[in-house]
């Protein structure tokens, strides 16, 4: 749960033009159609299996990226206090959009 200086950073950033941190949700199972500015984390009990989102260049396109150790590539993904997430290493897609980036706090930081 958020606690109440988290929402009130949240609402301050905002109001002074900072960009909003993508929403995180858990769930045990991939989503069919991803929402814009959320990460889906795939598993239970803490472990996560999958991070899914939508490409958040707009393109559209559904990223699932495995977070599995054995699994090559594989992130791994930090979930904060705040509930943002952090994604390590960096999303270089190869095709499509090509957009390349981090996910740092639920922020997005473009390459």
């Amino acid at each position: 749960m958020i606690s109440l200086v988290s929402r009130l950073w949240r609402k301050i950033r905002t109001s002074l033009g900072y960009p909003k941190p993508f929403r995180t949700q858990i769930r045990e199972e991939i989503p069919d159609s991803c929402e814009f500015e959320t990460i889906y984390l795939i598993g239970e009990d803490g472990n996560y299996w999958f991070a899914a989102m939508q490409c958040p260049c707009g393109c559209g396109a559904k990223i699932q990226l495995s977070l599995l150790s054995d699994d090559k590539p594989s992130w791994t993904a930090t979930v904060h206090r705040d509930e943002t997430v952090s994604l390590h290493p960096s999303v270089w897609r190869k095709v499509g959009c090509k957009s390349h980036y981090w996910f740092k706090r639920g922020l997005v930081r473009w390459c």
